[in-house]
């Protein structure tokens, strides 16, 4: 049973992750008897929840340094031999600890699920001799960087660098598409075919 003490905190990156994303601060500090709770409440997301859901809380706390890749693997440990293992097991394969945001996790998720190869976090694009900047996720080979756009990218300023990265990505050869909130939440299909459409003109 999902802790109600911590279930809160869990409002806007599992079920709700359709608000955008989450107070990520809010997650108990390392060690103790909250973390402990922590880690039973993602073990009960994960075999309660949609995986993506609870990939997306797993990934939050692995950015906020609440939980470690060593944590998960002591999860998976724990629950040898007993139901659900496997499902925990694909929802902690899912996860990421480079992942930044709640969109970014959810369009990694749905495009393993949808079969598509699984694209790089977080990965940085080199050009000219230097550093072009980094996109949400990549597929370096291809050339192809997924955005996710979420309300950071609301602001005038980051905005104004999103559109001159992603300019230097194209002259560079690469394709970018972005997806915000929206796509993801009421259009994963389309977004799925788009992304692999992209995949096969490369």
């Amino acid at each position: 049973m999902v802790d109600p003490a911590l279930s809160v905190n869990f409002s806007h990156c599992a079920a709700g992750w359709t608000h955008f994303g989450h107070d990520r601060e809010s997650f108990p500090p390392r060690g103790g008897s909250d973390q402990r709770a922590l880690r039973r409440t993602l073990v009960d997301l994960a075999l309660r929840r949609p995986p993506r859901e609870a990939v997306v809380a797993i990934d939050s706390a692995l950015w906020a340094a609440r939980l470690s890749t060593g944590d998960l693997a002591a999860l998976l440990a724990r629950q040898h031999g007993k139901p659900g293992v496997q499902r925990l097991r694909q929802v902690v394969e899912l996860c990421d600890t480079r992942a930044e945001s709640v969109l970014e996790s959810v369009l990694r998720v749905l495009s393993c699920q949808a079969g598509l190869p699984r694209p790089v976090s977080q990965h940085w694009v080199y050009g000219d001799r230097r550093r072009i900047g980094r996109v949400d996720l990549a597929y370096p080979d291809q050339r192809i960087a997924l955005e996710a756009d979420g309300r950071a990218h609301d602001d005038e300023r980051r905005f104004e660098r999103d559109r001159q990265r992603q300019n230097a990505l194209i002259n560079l050869g690469w394709r970018v598409l972005r997806f915000t909130h929206h796509d993801l939440r009421f259009r994963a299909p389309q977004v799925v075919t788009e992304v692999r459409a992209a995949l096969a003109a490369r």
